[in-house]
C-alpha cells in the first residue's frame, strides 16, 4: 500500500488543482457579470481504494440431486497356495445443490462458465450465504436462456426448494482509487 500512496497523493493534487482552477474561472465569469468579489473554497478530500463489481442478478429455486460415482480397484493378492485378483468396487455419493436461472438474452452474452457466483438463501431465521460457480449455459433462441449454477460450499442448513438470489460476478476490479462524490464539481449546466 505504501507504493501506491504516492499515486493517491498525485491524484488528489491534480483534483485539487483542477478544483481551484475551475473555481477561479467561475469567479472570473461571475466577476465579468457582477462587480462583487468572490472567494474560492478548497475542498478537503480523501481518496480511498475500493472494489468495483459488474454483476448479473437473478432468482431461482435450489435443486438437490445425488450423483453416484463408482470406482473399481484391482488388488492382487499373493499367497503361498494361490495367486488371485480381487476387484473392490466403491460407490461414492456426491450431494449437489444447483440453482437454475432464467436470463434475458441481452445479459446472456456476459456470462461464462466457471464465473464466481454469490448465492443468498433466505431461511426462516436468517440469510444464508454461499458461493457457487456457473456450471452450464443453455441458450434457447425461442425462450429465455438458462444458467445452471452449482453451489460449491453447501451445509446442513441448505435444502431443496428454497428460493435463492444469485449474483454472478461478471467483472471485478480491486484496489481501485475512489474519490468522494463531493470532490466532483459541476457548472451551471450540470457538466463535470
Amino acid at each position: 500500500m505504501k507504493n501506491k500512496s504516492w499515486i493517491i497523493i498525485v491524484i488528489m493534487g491534480i483534483a485539487l488543482t483542477i478544483s481551484i482552477g475551475y473555481s477561479i474561472v467561475l469567479s472570473n465569469k461571475k466577476a465579468e457579470k457582477e462587480s462583487t468579489v468572490t472567494t474560492t473554497s478548497i475542498i478537503e478530500m480523501t481518496a480511498t481504494t475500493a472494489t468495483i463489481k459488474n454483476t448479473l442478478k437473478g432468482t431461482g429455486t435450489v435443486e438437490y440431486k445425488e450423483i453416484k460415482k463408482e470406482s473399481v480397484e484391482n488388488n492382487t493378492v499373493d499367497s503361498e497356495e494361490t495367486k488371485a485378483n480381487e476387484e473392490e468396487q466403491t460407490i461414492e455419493v456426491i450431494k449437489q445443490y444447483n440453482v437454475k436461472l432464467s436470463v434475458e438474452d441481452k445479459d446472456f452474452s456476459k456470462v461464462k462458465e466457471n464465473q464466481t457466483v454469490e448465492v443468498s438463501v433466505k431461511n426462516e431465521e436468517k440469510n444464508l450465504n454461499y458461493t457457487g460457480k456457473v456450471k452450464q449455459i443453455n441458450k434457447d433462441p425461442l425462450a429465455k436462456s438458462t444458467i445452471d449454477i452449482e453451489i460449491t460450499n453447501p451445509d446442513e442448513n441448505l435444502q431443496a426448494d428454497m428460493q435463492a438470489v444469485c449474483t454472478i460476478i461478471i467483472e471485478k476490479a480491486e484496489n481501485v482509487v475512489a474519490l468522494p462524490i463531493e470532490a466532483i464539481q459541476k457548472d451551471e449546466e450540470n457538466k463535470t
